[in-house]
């Protein structure tokens, strides 16, 4: 092959190494240099040709590749992430990058090949882009668990108060990193130092569906009615040794998932057992209360016990693992009565991709003050920041949503048409057209809530407040008897049901925008 098939400036003729990149492009290299950056490379030129290396005779290659008689490396990676890489470990000009994403690549290629004078340079190059991206930065230093850029980051973050803007990055670092930054960014600080956790900053892979390792199982004991049958045709073991035999329609039409999986499943005969009646056995990883909980509702018998949020999560994380939906319809609707956190409720939606229990969730969350929010791993380690992000995203449109009602009174001209609100008070000295007494006290009263709901726009404290406020203009004192009499009274209250109304609707308009 001749040197022009080559990316210059590698395209050396005393080369003893070609590398091959994802989209075609190669280099002719020396495995002195590529050994003296990478103990990586080092290692795997130390090993058989046999064991590390492709000769060009690989059906990857064009066959005229095999006139330079080199020994090739394919690499995943693109040719211009590779390129970059190998100027930094040869003598000539460094690579100029132009977008972060590229950036992120080389680091993270260096990283992959032990390079650490590669690694070096590129974390210089991380931190040079935190003035322009604090935030992006941040989210890649916590991903690639760079402690010294990550804290350069937040602090920038702070300073130009970036912390609720929105980059695709928040989606691959986890919740408690994101909050993390936003507690750091807090205003109200005194002593400002950035919390981080090296081992709890990146979104965990999803869950596995991998067999459980049969050899781990302890000796079997049969499950209860009705997984003690006989004549079942499949058995499933739990991690503590259970057996559960289930009739292998009932599965398939519950989980194609656990159906999937028997086909890759042993035969498990048991003694004095004919061979025709040999049941397939699937070893799970769960325990035999999870199968318990999760296998049940398939069953036309009365429903499992939950006694509290945790067995309901476990049960639910397997049933949405399987892709159980018998267990997974009557296990949704049971985690609010065992929770009465929203936030950790709308959490555990998204961690299970249960869009409408974190939907549900969001618009109770809203109103309560979600600046210091603390959850162990299971919540917060397995949920990205870009959950988080949307939550805090949909409190602040839901609150300048409600807040309108106080600070736009045009929506009282339509009001004041379906109550007597627009009769004002009956004494001389309010007027015919002006408000009740009672008005004013009530929508300042409205204007310093931190958060507006049904139940506190309609809180009796605050009704009675009001009327006790409700004084005649002119006077100190002296409230209004015109408008705190029993008909003034009703005429709060039918107001305050009204605004409460419009809440609602207000509540009913804004949505939790979803990451497409």
């Amino acid at each position: 092959m001749s040197l022009e098939s080559y990316r210059p400036p590698f395209v050396y003729s005393d080369a003893d190494v070609v590398f091959s990149t994802s989209d075609g492009v190669r280099f002719r290299l020396h495995k002195l240099v590529l050994s003296l950056s990478s103990d990586f490379f080092k290692d795997m030129f130390s090993l058989p040709q046999s064991q590390s290396l492709q000769t060009t005779k690989s059906s990857a290659l064009p066959e005229n590749a095999a006139l330079d008689e080199l020994p090739v490396v394919e690499c995943s990676e693109p040719g211009n992430i590779l390129e970059n890489l190998f100027r930094l470990c040869y003598p000539i000009r460094d690579p100029t990058f132009s977008t972060i994403e590229e950036i992120r690549a080389t680091t993270e290629a260096a990283m992959k090949y032990d390079m650490p004078e590669a690694i070096h340079l590129m974390r210089r190059e991380l931190a040079s882009q935190i003035p322009r991206f604090p935030l992006r930065i941040y989210a890649i230093a916590c991903r690639l668990d760079f402690e010294s850029e990550a804290r350069a980051a937040a602090a920038a973050v702070f300073m130009q108060k970036a912390q609720d803007t929105y980059v695709e990055e928040l989606e691959e670092i986890t919740a408690g990193a994101y909050q993390r930054l936003l507690a750091y960014c807090n205003p109200q600080l005194s002593v400002r130092r950035l919390i981080y956790r090296a081992s709890t900053n990146s979104v965990p892979l999803p869950r596995s569906t991998v067999p459980h390792d049969p050899t781990l199982a302890i000796a079997m004991k049969l499950a209860p009615h009705p997984f003690s049958e006989e004549d079942a045709d499949i058995s499933l073991v739990s991690s503590d040794g259970v057996d559960y035999r289930l009739s292998r329609l009932i599965l398939r039409l519950s989980s194609p998932i656990l159906e999937a999986m028997f086909n890759d499943s042993t035969v498990m005969l048991e003694p004095e057992v004919p061979c025709r009646l040999a049941r397939r056995t699937l070893y799970l990883a769960e325990s035999s209360s999870v199968l318990m909980t999760i296998l049940t509702p398939c069953y036309p018998v009365d429903p499992p016990d939950v006694p509290n949020f945790d067995d309901a999560f476990a049960a639910l994380t397997a049933a949405v693992k399987y892709g159980l939906q018998p267990a997974i319809c009557f296990l949704t609707p049971l985690l609010p009565s065992l929770c009465n956190d929203p936030a950790r409720l709308y959490f555990t939606g998204c961690d299970l991709g249960l869009r409408t229990l974190a939907a549900a969730a969001a618009k109770d969350a809203a109103s309560q003050d979600l600046s210091n929010l603390a959850y162990p791993k299971m919540c917060f380690g397995r949920v990205s920041g870009g959950h988080l992000y949307r939550l805090l995203d949909y409190q602040r449109r839901s609150k300048a949503a409600m807040s309108s009602i106080t600070t736009d009174r045009a929506w009282l001209q339509v009001l004041a048409e379906r109550t007597t609100l627009s009769h004002g008070c009956r004494s001389s000295y309010g007027g015919e057209s002006s408000y009740p007494c009672w008005f004013k006290g009530y929508m300042k009263a409205l204007e310093e809530m931190t958060s507006l709901s049904r139940d506190s726009v309609t809180d009796v404290d605050l009704l009675c407040r009001t009327l006790r406020g409700a004084v005649r203009p002119g006077y100190r004192s002296t409230p209004c008897s015109t408008c705190t009499d029993f008909t003034g009274c009703t005429n709060l209250m039918k107001f305050a049901q009204l605004v409460a109304g419009r809440i609602e609707d207000a509540k009913a308009k804004t949505h939790l925008r979803w990451k497409p």
